[in-house]
């Protein structure tokens, strides 16, 4: 994402936003309708939402690594019951609610 944000937001790299400058090419290549402007309405996210859903995807993060030893071979109940496991965490309810 760092190296997306770079290279294409100039807001992120140098501190200049440049969306003004891309408007006409998103609307030539059809990126962006002008008549149906998807994010006009969408509402500021709490910056404690930010922070709630930035800490969950670190512990997810952090719990990939329970999951470095599943092989192949492994009984597949035991990994079902990791990724049930993991599909009923905490963290994974934050992201989803957020």
């Amino acid at each position: 994402m760092a190296g997306f944000l770079s290279e294409y937001c100039g807001e992120y790299g140098s501190g200049r936003c440049k969306c003004r400058d891309r408007v006409n090419y998103a609307i030539q290549s059809h990126r962006l309708n002008p008549l149906q402007l998807d994010y006009v309405k969408a509402e500021e996210i709490p910056v404690q939402t930010m922070i709630d859903v930035k800490n969950a995807m670190e512990d997810i993060d952090n719990l990939s690594q329970d999951f470095s030893f599943c092989k192949p071979y492994r009984s597949p109940e035991h990994v079902k019951r990791l990724i049930q496991e993991f599909l009923d965490s905490t963290q994974l309810s934050i992201i989803q609610k957020s």
